[in-house]
């Protein structure tokens, strides 16, 4: 059963303590020989630099500096050693040591900033282990060191701005939920566009899941990321599309996220420990509601009380209850004429909250030469700014590696999280609290429930009970035999296991204001489990073909397996409010459902690399897929690459000033998107019929399937360059991408002829995407008493729906408003405006009786004018639905070694988003100022009151203030009796300002639908990003 331990898991952690125990053991080796001690630090600040890896070449010999800089290296027989220095962002470095019996050899080694990190190991995209100047494409590993403890509270967060060309979009400010995600645009229309997650190799179940019962829209998808700790991560690699991702194969196209968690040191131990609290509040715009009180309705007191006698009314302010309307929300235009004006959301203490969190980690890492070990525990409670919101995690981490030779690493990673969550209705909820406080009457009218609101208020909204009891469970084991200097073996198998029950439950309410079934209490219970396993193995051979020609061939196979398996349970007519469970006889109905997908696919890699003097790679490779997922008549997919990288800076002919590192690269690569299971196969639903007087089972059509199905296949090149310069004080990283998918899956409907009569999917589409991306890393003051280091992301984005391979003319889609269209020559899901007719001066043209017209007819394309306005079309080009340009910059200044000041600005724009909420407000609520002013034009109110969208379709361009940070490192002699070697004080802000062009009623990053594939970007009371202040105490000893 999920949620409990069961004794494989005791088992596990019982292992893992006895390993634990083994791993700080000290070596018999420690206890005799000479030590080699020394500090790094970097040299133009003289700053103590922590977790560098320091190699004893040839002895097999390692271990990581501390927060102090300074390492230790104990147990050394007589002799010179030659020790090296690496470290992310830095120049490697060596220094010689002479080692006696009974001595210390003490060592000082500087590191020089290097901003494009040319040494840099890369994984992800590669045939293994991979020196990022042997890499053809672009990768993007955010320096997660710059980040402040207690920043950020989850991976989204760590990728969010950092990543130029990744586009990350928070769907909702309610804790738990998750976000959208795109690299270098959306390629496809019916698969998913988004990348694939992996965890140290093991493929990782990340997008956004729906928590059931409800739609999407009006309960947001929550995010699978969730259970990773940000504190666990060591680094992120980032690669963007199918030039760098094609040894993934069919699932690649929208790029790979690898997540890389902490390791163990092969000398000595060190501890953190850290606690934090938070609170978040909402700081976005709320809209005030008006309604205008005339005659007509001051004489109607029973439907309008408050136009009637507003010093009667019984409101709710943060005081408690208050009877009369005060005459400050009432603007009177003579004696039965005023408007009365209202802001629920801010005058009810029961509608919004300061939502507190709080967090405690403890976290190690150390080991001998041949065990080392990370070990982590975290946990993590945070409320949301509703009162039915809120998120507990609880979570730990072991990762151990074993190294019995020199020839043979042995890794195992394991992770146990369990989340516990609630979320509450939102957005298009009827009976959700935002969509009934901004469409409220301003008090003005009879209501069941709590004056100002459209529908329940906070008290009854707040009795939703939705909450989900997760639990996640990742195990890896990596294994890297080299038997020969030429050969490299590495082998990856891995396990995602992910099980939830959501559940929904109403309880026994005589007044059934949740409805008929509901009040006779409700309760809906979902059990998906999804299991997701790796199997990788990749082998290279190295030779050199000449002196200045080097070879490395590589060969792989990979298969991941993935099984959904879904139970669902409903059952209504309770006998009692005190059940947990769906039994027979609790409930007076009940109802099962059962859902199986499982999908395998299976991908084999050959790919050469020459080096010519270690300065030109060249590199080839193709892979072959087969996936379940294709069609009966389709088997295997191929996908060729090629990739130049040229470290032109090693030749010696180079001298270009100030330049002290340059690397040219082109990369040329195919990968594909998979449909979804059962896309491609003839399916049949089950039904009941009648033969005769008996009831009898059947099965209707239900998907005609196409045979003949395949992937959709991304082919793209990119081309740029990195660059240091000025001594490593600036780094550049420049690329230009041009990507396609062709065999883009389309919808078109099933023949009559078949008895189906729905929509299959053929692969005849084909789909753009063109852009720019920039990354600046710059050091512009660095000494001993001050550094100021500097990041600019940056990123251009044009996508464009090439073809619809002549199955359809256009699709037209968007919540509420229809106004969201995929039309060939545009971009996906851009918006296209009705306006009302106008003559040619640009007034209104008023019909018969005195209105507005909209003219809603469109048939596309128009042959009078394809842009709209003028021909048989009234529709108007607006503008994308995704940014097009996006740039984020990050700031850090270090005052005095231990003062540091942190910053992080993120935009987005080139972008429109649609206020259906402002249109509904206009139209049928009419509680917007637009509407209620008696003073208004009256035919401009009809324009805002009509079907019309141009009003309401508005640039959505922002710049955030993403982060601010002040973190102050503590004086040893601070510790006390507690012994730490380092005490960090840090408090920040997230989401503390915001500058926007959108005019909608709160926050334009977020959408009404949360599903992680929709093109439909739409506000209806959607939750803003609350402003989330924090503190943290860390420690390390």
């Amino acid at each position: 059963m999920p949620f409990s331990f069961t004794g494989r898991a005791w088992g596990a952690m019982g292992a893992s303590t006895l390993l634990f125990i083994l791993a700080t053991a000290p070596p018999l080796e420690a206890q005799v020989g000479g030590t080699i001690r020394g500090t790094i630090t970097e040299e133009s600040t003289q700053r103590p630099l922590a977790s560098v890896r320091v190699v004893l070449i040839g002895v097999g010999r390692e271990t990581r500096t501390g927060e102090d800089g300074r390492f230790e290296v104990p147990g050394l027989p007589d002799g010179e050693y030659t020790v090296r220095a690496t470290l992310i962002g830095y120049t490697s470095r060596t220094a010689r040591a002479t080692v006696t019996a009974g001595e210390v050899a003490d060592l000082a080694i500087a590191l020089l900033r290097a901003p494009i990190q040319l040494e840099a190991l890369i994984v992800t995209g590669t045939a293994g282990t991979t020196e990022k100047r042997e890499i053809g494409n672009a990768i993007s590993s955010p320096d997660l060191s710059k980040v402040p403890a207690g920043t950020t509270q989850n991976v989204q967060e760590q990728l969010q701005s950092r990543v130029p060309g990744l586009t990350l979009m928070q769907n909702s400010g309610l804790v738990g939920t998750g976000s959208n995600v795109q690299i270098r645009g959306a390629g496809s229309l019916n698969a998913n566009y988004g990348p694939v997650y992996y965890v140290d190799g093991i493929r990782f179940e990340a997008q956004p899941v729906s928590t059931g019962g409800v739609t999407n829209a009006t309960v947001q998808y929550s995010s699978p990321l969730d259970f990773i700790d940000p504190d666990d991560v060591e680094k992120i690699e980032v690669i963007k599309g199918p030039a760098a991702s094609t040894l993934y194969g069919a699932d690649a196209a929208g790029g790979v996220i690898q997540i890389i968690t902490k390791k163990g040191t092969r000398e000595g131990s060190q501890w953190t420990a850290s606690v934090g609290y938070s609170s978040s509040e909402w700081t976005a715009g709320i809209p005030i509601n008006y309604y205008q009180c005339n005659a007509a309705r001051i004489r109607n007191p029973g439907t309008y009380p408050g136009c009637a006698n507003p010093g009667a009314i019984t409101w709710m302010s943060q005081d408690g209850p208050v009877t009369g309307i005060p005459e400050s929300d009432i603007t009177r235009f003579g004696d039965s004429l005023f408007v009365i004006k209202d802001n629920p959301l801010a005058r009810d203490p029961h509608a919004l909250r300061a939502g507190p969190g709080a967090e405690a980690r403890l976290s190690g890492r150390g080991g001998n030469p041949t065990f080392n070990y990370f070990l982590s525990f975290n946990q993590l409670n945070e409320d949301g700014i509703f009162f039915n919101n809120y998120q507990n995690r609880t979570g730990g981490r072991a990762n151990f590696e074993v190294t019995p030779t020199a020839k043979l690493n042995i890794g195992l990673n394991l992770s146990y999280t369990r989340v516990h969550e609630r979320l509450p209705l939102s957005d298009n909820a009827s009976n959700g609290l935002l969509r009934n406080a901004f469409r409220g009457k301003a008090r003005a009218t009879a209501d069941r429930w709590d004056a100002g609101y459209f529908g329940f208020g906070p008290d009854q909204s707040n009795e939703f009970d939705l909450q989900s009891f997760e639990e996640r469970t990742t195990l890896g084991l990596t294994a890297n035999f080299n038997p020969f200097p030429w050969l490299e073996n590495r082998l990856i198998l891995g396990m995602d296991k992910y099980d939830r029950r959501d559940q929904t439950f109403f309880r026994i309410d005589s007044t059934f204001k949740w409805g008929a079934t509901e009040g006779t209490g409700e309760m809906t219970q979902r059990l998906p489990v999804t299991h997701t396993w790796t199997a990788d193995y990749s082998g290279s051979v190295r030779a050199r073909l000449s002196q200045t020609l080097g070879s490395r061939t590589s060969a792989g196979v990979q298969v991941n397996s993935r099984q959904f398996h879904r139970y669902t349970g409903f059952g209504s007519g309770m006998v009692t409010n005190n059940l947990t469970t769906l039994q027979p006889g609790s409930f007076t109905q009940l109802q099962v459902d059962e859902q199986l997908i499982e999908q395998t696919s299976l991908g084999m890699y050959l790919q050469e690399q020459l080096a010519w003097r270690e300065r030109l790679y060249a590199t080839a490779a193709l892979r072959i897929d087969d996936n379940s997922a294709f069609g009966s008549e389709f088997h295997t997919v191929k996908y060729p690459k090629f990739s130049l990288s040229y470290v032109l800076s090693d030749e010696a002919f180079f001298h270009v000033p100030h330049v002290d590192e340059l690397k040219l690269r082109f990369a040329w690569g195919e990968a594909g998107n998979a449909p979804a299971p059962f896309t491609a196969d003839r399916t049949f639903a089950p039904a009941t019929g009648t033969a005769g007087d008996a009831t009898i089972n059947a099965l209707t059509p239900k998907s005609y399937g196409n045979p003949d199905l395949k992937p959709e296949r991304g082919r793209e090149y990119e081309a740029g360059f990195d660059a240091s310069l000025f001594r490593g004080a600036l780094g550049i990283e420049f690329t230009y991408y041009n990507k396609r998918t062709v065999d883009a899956l389309m919808e078109v409907p099933d023949a009559p002829s078949t008895s189906f009569d729905s929509t299959h999917l053929i692969n005849v589409g084909e789909i753009a995407n063109r852009g720019l991306e920039l990354l600046v890393t710059a050091s512009p003051v660095r000494n001993s008493k001050v550094s100021w280091d500097l990041a600019l992301t940056a990123a251009t984005h044009h996508n464009e729906l090439v073809s619809f391979g002549g199955s359809v003319n256009q699709l037209q889609f968007g919540a509420f408003t229809n106004s969201q269209r995929h039309r060939e020559g545009y971009p996906l899901g851009g918006f296209w405006a009705v306006d009302v007719i106008r003559d040619a001066s640009g007034q209104p043209v008023l019909d018969a009786n005195g209105r507005v017209q909209v003219d809603l007819t469109c048939s596309w394309p128009d042959p009078v004018d394809p842009n709209g306005y003028g021909g048989s079309c009234h529709e108007k080009y607006v503008g994308p639905s995704s940014p097009t340009r996006e740039f984020g910059l990050s700031n850090t200044v270090t005052l005095f070694g231990n003062l540091r000041l942190f910053a992080n600005l993120d935009y987005k724009g080139g972008h429109y988003l649609v206020c259906a909420i402002c249109s509904i407000r206009n139209r049928i609520n009419t509680n917007t100022w637009e509407v209620a002013n008696p003073q208004a034009d009256p035919i401009q109110v009809q324009v805002w009151g009509s079907q019309q969208t141009v009003t309401h379709i508005m640039p959505a361009d922002f710049l955030k203030l993403r982060e601010v940070a002040v973190s102050y490192i503590v004086p040893p002699s601070w510790g006390g009796p507690f012994r730490a070697s380092r005490w960090s004080i840090t408090l920040s802000g997230r989401n503390l300002w915001l500058a926007t062009r959108y005019k909608g009623t709160g926050d334009p990053e977020v959408s009404f639908n949360s599903n992680p594939n929709t093109f439909d970007r739409t506000d209806y009371a959607s939750v803003p990003q609350p402003r989330r202040l924090s503190a943290t105490i860390t420690v390390l000893f």
